[in-house]
C-alpha cells in the first residue's frame, strides 16, 4: 500500500449508519489513486489460440479466439467449468514460485488433486496447456506446459517451452535437468520443480538475458488475467468485503465492487469507466420502468473503518432511505459485477462464467449493448479480450455469430448458418414462454 492506512481510519468512530461527507472522502482517496490505483494494464498482446490436453472432459482440444470476444455455449457438462479452470491455473502458475504451489493449484479442482483431473484418472499421457498469442506488430508468441504425476501423484514439469514466431526462445531441459535459453546460450538456475517461464518470481532472473523481453511481457500478460465465477446466492455482505482500503480490484467472485466502483468514482483517470457504469443503470432502470429510482456508491464509516455499498434509492428521497444493491434482485447484482468485471484496467483478459445468470430477459438488450460499448471504449483499444461461457442461446444469440463457439462434451466448433438461424429460434421460444408466464400470471391475479 503506498500511503499509510491510517489516512483511511477516522479515531471518532461515529455511527456506523452515519455517512462520511463525499468531500472528505475524495481527499483522502485522491493520492491514492493517482499514485497507485490507476494503473492500467499496458502489455497488449492478442489471445490467439488454447490447446487443452488431457484435463478432465478434454482429451485434446485446440480453441480459437475472436480478436476481442468469444463466447462458449453449451449445456451443463460440456465442459465450460474445465475450460474456466485451465485458464485459472494458467493465471495462478504466475503467482507462486514454491514447489507445492503447484500441487496446490490442482486442490479444488478436483476431490483427487491434481490425478483426479486426468481424463478417468489415467495417468499415461503428461497433461498439457498451450497457449498462442499475438502482439501489436505480429509476432507470434508461444508458451506450452506439460505435466505429470510424480511423488505421491504432485504435478512435476515434463515440458515447457517458450516461442517466438517459431523460434525456440527458451525450453525446459530434461536430459540436462536445467532451462535453456538458445539466443542467449545460457542456462538460468532452475530445479524444474514448479513452472518456471510463467512466473514472476522469473522474471528478475530473464532480465539479465538479452533477448527474452517477449517472455518477460507474456508473463505480465497471463498473470493480468481476471477469471470471475459469480456466487450470487452465497455473497458475503460483512465489512470485509465493503471495506475501502481493502478492495481496490474486483475479486474472483466480485461481491466487492461498490469499493471497487468507489475508487474508479474518485479517480480522475478511471472515472469514466464509472459514469459509463452509471449510465446504462439509469437505462436500465428506465427499461425496467423504475425511472423514479437512481443510484451510486457511497461511504459509511464502521467503526475505524471505511465501507461502500451501492445503493438504490427514490429521486425525491434523501439517502439514508435507501436499499443496499446487494440485497436486491440477484439480476442487478450480476448486471454490476459484470460490468465491473469488463472495465477492470488492471485485466489484460476477462473471463466471466455465465454473466447472464439471474439476468431478467427485459434486461438483455441493454445488457447487451452496455458489454458491447465497454468493449468499444476500454478493452478493444488496449487489446484486452472477454471470454463469456453461457448455456443461454437468448444470450448467446445476442452477438456476431463469429463471436460463438459451440462447446459439446470437450469439443469445441464454430457456428454455422444452420446454428445461427436455430440460435435465434430459440430466443423466440424464450422471449413467448417468458410472455405466456407473464400473461398466465396476470390471469391468476385477477
Amino acid at each position: 500500500f503506498p500511503l499509510p492506512l491510517s489516512i483511511l481510519h477516522f479515531r471518532s468512530s461515529p455511527s456506523p449508519t452515519r455517512s462520511l461527507p463525499l468531500s472528505l472522502i475524495t481527499h483522502c482517496f485522491q493520492p491514492i489513486t493517482h499514485i497507485y490505483y490507476d494503473k492500467i494494464a499496458t502489455i497488449r498482446l492478442q489471445f490467439h489460440k488454447l490447446i487443452i490436453e488431457n484435463y478432465k472432459i478434454f482429451s485434446r482440444t485446440e480453441i480459437l479466439f475472436e480478436p476481442d470476444l468469444t463466447i462458449f455455449l453449451g449445456t451443463n457438462g460440456a465442459g465450460k467449468t474445465s475450460f474456466l479452470e485451465v485458464l485459472s491455473i494458467l493465471h495462478e502458475l504466475t503467482m507462486n514460485s514454491q514447489s507445492s504451489w503447484l500441487g496446490f493449484i490442482f486442490q479444488d479442482k478436483s476431490s483427487s488433486g491434481f490425478i483426479g483431473c486426468f481424463p478417468f484418472k489415467k495417468t499415461e499421457s503428461s497433461m498439457g496447456f498451450e497457449i498462442w498469442a499475438k502482439d501489436e506488430k505480429e509476432n507470434h508468441l508461444s508458451y506450452r506446459l506439460s505435466l505429470v504425476p510424480g511423488p505421491q501423484g504432485m504435478p512435476v514439469v515434463f515440458e515447457e517451452k517458450f516461442s517466438l514466431n517459431g523460434q525456440l526462445l527458451c525450453f525446459w531441459d530434461k536430459v540436462q535437468g536445467q532451462f535453456r535459453i538458445p539466443v542467449a546460450k545460457a542456462a538460468p538456475s532452475h530445479d524444474g520443480s514448479y513452472p518456471f517461464l510463467l512466473n514472476q518470481s522469473a522474471k528478475p532472473i530473464l532480465h539479465q538475458f538479452d533477448g527474452v523481453s517477449p517472455l518477460i511481457d507474456f508473463i505480465d500478460w497471463v498473470s493480468s488475467w481476471m477469471i470471475i465465477r459469480p456466487e450470487l446466492m452465497h455473497i458475503p455482505r460483512d465489512i470485509e468485503q465493503i471495506d475501502a482500503a481493502k478492495n481496490t480490484r474486483l475479486n474472483p467472485t466480485g461481491s466487492n465492487f461498490a469499493p471497487v466502483l468507489f475508487h474508479w468514482k474518485n479517480s480522475p483517470t478511471l472515472k469514466p469507466r464509472f459514469e459509463r457504469i452509471s449510465s446504462f443503470t439509469h437505462i436500465l432502470l428506465s427499461d425496467l420502468g423504475m425511472d423514479n429510482l437512481t443510484w451510486d456508491v457511497l461511504p459509511e464509516t464502521y467503526g475505524e473503518r471505511l465501507g461502500v455499498r451501492a445503493v438504490f434509492w427514490e429521486r425525491e428521497s434523501k439517502h439514508w432511505k435507501s436499499f443496499d444493491i446487494t440485497y436486491g434482485p440477484t439480476g442487478i447484482l450480476q448486471w454490476f459485477i459484470t460490468l465491473t468485471a469488463l472495465c477492470a484496467p488492471e485485466a489484460t483478459l476477462v473471463a466471466f462464467e455465465e454473466p447472464d445468470s439471474f439476468i431478467d430477459i427485459r434486461m438483455l438488450e441493454t445488457f447487451h449493448d452496455a458489454i458491447m460499448t465497454i468493449l468499444e471504449e476500454f478493452c478493444r483499444p488496449v487489446m484486452k479480450h472477454i471470454i463469456f461461457t453461457t448455456h443461454s442461446p437468448a444470450f448467446a444469440g445476442l452477438f456476431r455469430p463469429e463471436h460463438i463457439r459451440i462447446l459439446e462434451r470437450g469439443n469445441v466448433h464454430s457456428i454455422g448458418e444452420e446454428m445461427k438461424e436455430s440460435l435465434r429460434s430459440e430466443r423466440i421460444k424464450l422471449l413467448e414462454a417468458w410472455l405466456l408466464d407473464m400473461f398466465e400470471s396476470e390471469v391468476e391475479v385477477e
